[in-house]
């Protein structure tokens, strides 16, 4: 930071809030894994005003419900993942794993890496896959709106002017079994990667409920329940041919509409390589799988 910008430094929520909305167009953050190497990188001018979530100790905190996991917006990706199982999901847990050292998982923050509104992000797509809710404060009205909403189709967070994103709830599911994969299709950069997350539940080998989110195949977490849809009532193992009429359907949904996006074209290829793995995972073990 330049010595011309003012940092604020909020003891809690409330003084956030009231900063926010003197401020509105402060720039708010916890460990600034996103926001300092933009600057550095000129791709970000130096704002004015930036406002600390240091010492916002409420948006630290990580608690359980019956229904919900509920992580302050502040908290860090270490502390997330040393929580481990079963209160954070398993595919959630293989991310965080995935995404960075634990030098860098300890600044990184999951509100700020939501607010990023990366599509390729790998803590992203578990978020979509289990329904997450974002909890959206200003000094005058409270929100709860779902993360499928928050980032639009070009990559855009729709944070009004004045608001702040707080908390985060992910909601509990029975899963018989889930399924994370990331590959990098640059080597140089963890941003351009791919990440397959998937969770299925079972009773008597019968489909309840099936689920599935990629990031890095759009500019934002891809996820398409009509799709998921298909399965519902379905009997495992799948026929062969079952499976290919399958496959053939989700590569429909994630086609690019630009036949000259290359590498949108060779990740969608990738994609449908790991759905095909994760059914093929589930019909190789039916047997060791509960439900």
């Amino acid at each position: 930071m330049s010595d011309d910008s003012i940092i604020l430094r909020p003891q809690n929520i409330h003084e956030l809030l009231v900063m926010a909305n003197e401020y509105p167009l402060a720039v708010i953050y916890a460990g600034g894994t996103s926001l300092f190497p933009q600057i550095s990188s000129g791709l970000k001018e130096i704002p004015s005003h930036t406002i600390s979530l240091e010492h916002v100790q409420e948006m630290n905190h990580i608690s359980r419900t019956e229904k919900y996991l509920e992580i302050g917006a502040r908290a860090n990706l270490e502390k997330i993942y040393s929580i481990g199982p079963p209160v954070i999901p398993d595919t959630l847990l293989k991310a965080i794993r995935e995404t960075a050292s634990p030098s860098i998982r300890n600044i990184s923050s999951i509100g700020g890496i939501i607010c990023s509104g990366k599509g390729s992000s790998s803590i992203l797509a578990p978020l979509y896959l289990f329904d997450t809710l974002l909890e959206i404060r200003s000094l005058s009205r409270s929100r709860w709106i779902p993360i499928s909403r928050f980032i639009s189709e070009k990559g855009s967070i729709q944070l009004r002017e004045k608001e702040v994103l707080t908390r985060i709830r992910i909601p509990f599911g029975e899963w018989n079994y889930q399924n994370y994969r990331k590959s990098l299709y640059n080597s140089k950069s963890r941003d351009e990667s791919l990440s397959f997350c998937a969770c299925i539940r079972l009773s008597k080998n019968i489909i309840l409920d099936l689920r599935f989110a990629f990031g890095g195949v759009s500019k934002r977490p891809f996820r398409n329940r009509e799709f998921e849809i298909l399965f519902l009532g379905k009997k495992i193992p799948f026929r062969t041919e079952e499976l290919n009429a399958l496959i053939s359907e989700l590569q429909f949904y994630l086609s690019p509409k630009d036949e000259k996006e290359k590498p949108i074209a060779y990740q969608t290829r990738c994609a449908l390589e790991y759905c095909r793995y994760f059914f093929e995972e589930i019909n190789l073990g039916i047997h060791h799988i509960p439900g």
